[in-house]
C-alpha cells in the first residue's frame, strides 16, 4: 500500500490547498480555518470546481508499535509495546502497517482484548511474523465518498493518502 504525505502547517490566516489522488483520479482539496467553529475543515472538489465533501477536520493519533503478532485458529493476536488507549471490550478500526508476512498488514476491525492486546480474524496463517510493523486507527475524512482513505495525523500535521 502506498501512501502519499501533504506536510500542513495549521494557519487560521491562510489557506492549504493540495491535489491528492482518491480513487484513481486527482481532486483539489483546500483546509480553511472557520472563526466561528474555531477549527479547521477539508473541502475537496474535483477539478471542474463541483463539490464533493466538505467537513470538520478530525485528528488521527499516531500509529502504536506492535511488540508481537501470532495467528492461531482463524485470528491473530497483536500486542503494542504500550497500553491500548481503549477500553477493553472495545472494537476499533486498526490499519496494520509495516509487518512481514504482508498478509499481516490491512485495514481490520480488531477487538480490544487487554490492556496491550488485540485480535482480528485472519482465515489462513500467515506464518511467523519476522517484522513487526504498526497498528494505527485511522479516521478516513474520506470514508462514504471514496474508497481512498485521506487521515490527518494531527501530532506531526501530516495529511496521509492512501489510494
Amino acid at each position: 500500500m502506498s501512501i502519499t504525505y501533504y506536510d500542513f502547517t495549521p494557519v487560521p490566516t491562510a489557506n492549504y490547498t493540495f491535489q491528492p489522488t482518491l480513487d484513481g483520479q486527482v481532486y483539489n482539496a483546500t483546509v480553511t480555518f472557520n472563526m466561528a467553529a474555531q477549527r479547521y475543515y477539508l473541502a475537496i472538489a474535483g477539478l471542474d470546481g463541483t463539490l464533493i465533501v466538505n467537513k470538520a477536520m478530525v485528528g488521527s493519533p499516531n500509529g502504536a508499535n506492535l511488540a508481537e503478532l501470532s495467528w492461531a485458529n482463524g485470528f491473530v493476536t497483536g500486542t503494542l509495546a504500550n497500553p491500548i488507549p481503549y477500553r477493553i471490550g472495545s472494537t476499533v478500526a486498526l490499519t496494520i502497517t509495516g509487518s512481514t508476512p504482508d498478509a499481516y498488514n490491512g485495514q481490520v476491525l480488531a477487538y480490544v482484548t487487554g490492556r496491550y492486546t488485540f485480535t482480528y480474524p485472519l482465515m489462513a496463517d500467515p506464518g511467523a511474523a519476522t517484522r513487526l510493523g504498526v497498528a494505527s486507527e485511522n479516521i478516513s475524512l474520506t470514508a462514504g465518498y471514496f474508497n481512498s482513505t485521506l487521515v490527518y495525523r494531527i501530532a506531526n500535521n501530516q495529511i496521509e493518502v492512501s489510494p
